[in-house]
């Protein structure tokens, strides 16, 4: 059976994959993530249904590859700004071969994936790994890159520990200095 008969048949595979998607999310925001749905009240559970939807599609064979990394880009982006290490920002598209592999052995033979699809289907999720983490990658650039300009502007409500050195410097500066010797005159 090729992957994409399998994953349409197989609905429910994305389902699951969502709900795992947004398990990598802090307990105290994962219900609200799954419950609602609005994509203004919820653009973080929106965005990642929406990517993880039509990278689902792509491997049904309903949706091109350049639409659904555009769609996965957007989610990346987030997940640049948020406290993921680099692993724990595309992991979520290592949940979709554990939910396929789960579905995979819960088939006859005659319903099942075979050996050389499976790998075919690995090897794809890997290179869109890949290809994601190039993604995460450049957004944390140029998120740093934007805490950098912010605090040479001086915009920036962080301090950096260079410009708290100079402030404690002048501070010191402006204190009048202690002659130790005029005492021991004095005597």
């Amino acid at each position: 059976m090729q992957i994409s008969d399998f994953l349409q048949e197989n609905g429910e595979i994305q389902d699951r994959w969502i709900d795992r998607a947004l398990a990598t999310y802090p307990e105290g925001g994962v219900s609200a993530l799954k419950t609602q749905k609005d994509r203004f009240a919820n653009p973080i559970g929106y965005n990642i249904r929406h990517a993880l939807t039509s990278l689902y599609k792509h491997f049904c064979g309903t949706v091109e590859l350049e639409q659904a990394l555009s769609a996965l880009e957007d989610l990346i982006r987030i997940r640049a700004v948020q406290e993921f290490t680099p692993a724990e920002a595309i992991s979520f598209l290592f949940l979709l071969k554990n939910a396929v592999k789960e579905e995979n052995t819960n088939k006859k033979e005659a319903e099942a994936l075979g050996f050389a699809e499976w790998l075919a289907f690995e090897q794809r999720i890997d290179a869109i790994a890949l290809r994601t983490f190039d993604m995460y990658m450049d957004s944390r650039e140029r998120v740093f890159k934007v805490r950098v300009n912010e605090l040479k502007r001086g915009t920036d409500n962080v301090v950096c520990p260079s410009v708290l050195l100079r402030r404690e410097d002048n501070k010191q500066s402006t204190v009048e200095p202690i002659n130790i010797h005029s005492s021991h005159e004095a005597r």
